[in-house]
């Protein structure tokens, strides 16, 4: 990973920056001013909302997350009272099968402590290390390009979640087997992008909802600037 991006540049950079890339966005810095951020340091309880939130509007994502956070009494979640939760308990707030693996995955490496809370900010989602190392390469590989919802298109079950690859059945079989009680089936869903995370960008477009944690960023006909970097 490159050295520039372990340091936080002053405002008069981000301007510079923002003036000779995204004017619009440079106005609006400047319009608004710097944000003053309030850093939370229970990164458990962040990573944990972040999961429930994971693709689902803001609406559904704070009820979910004030239903499993009433789980534990007004106290803040621990990975180790996650841990006591049954899959069932965790359901019934209105978490998916794939979120509850997500929650109790998470909460046995912060048990375990096999999560170094304070080092996270300098890795990247997608970029898998190589053996014996604490970070990847800092470009992505093929075999890492799946964007934030960690699945290839062809496991995507349509709801912002993935398939078990254990299985081996993807999207398509179970949609030709009409089994459709697994994914989302609906005529609105792209069969070749169920969760709708495919990178898209169109040079000077203000959309840049499909350009960060999105899968394929950086193929095809189209490729971002300076080539193939892993989402963060």
């Amino acid at each position: 990973m490159s050295d520039h991006l372990q340091t936080i540049p002053d405002q008069k950079n981000i301007l510079i920056h923002f003036d000779q890339n995204d004017p619009v966005m440079a106005q609006v810095i400047r319009r608004i001013g710097p944000l003053k951020l309030k850093r939370n340091r229970n990164y458990f309880v962040v990573l944990c909302k972040a999961i429930v939130a994971q693709q689902i509007s803001v609406a559904a994502a704070d009820t979910i997350t004030g239903r499993f956070q009433a789980l534990f009494d007004g106290s803040a979640p621990t990975p180790e009272r996650v841990l006591k939760l049954s899959d069932a308990v965790l359901r019934g707030v209105g978490l998916s099968r794939q979120k509850v693996a997500y929650l109790k995955d998470l909460s046995c490496y912060f048990h375990e402590r096999a999560i170094r809370p304070h080092r996270l900010h300098y890795m990247d989602n997608e970029d898998v290390p190589d053996a014996g190392l604490a970070l990847g390469n800092g470009f992505l590989e093929d075999s890492e390009d799946t964007g934030l919802d960690g699945c290839f298109d062809s496991f995507e079950d349509g709801w912002g979640d993935c398939l078990s690859q254990e299985d081996g059945l993807t999207y398509q079989d179970y949609l030709s087997s009409g089994e459709i009680s697994i994914i989302n089936a609906s005529s609105d869903v792209n069969v070749n992008d169920p969760n709708g995370d495919n990178w898209d960008y169109i040079e000077g477009s203000s959309d840049y909802t499909k350009v960060n944690g999105t899968e394929g960023n950086g193929t095809g006909d189209r490729i971002q600037a300076g080539g193939k970097y892993p989402d963060s």
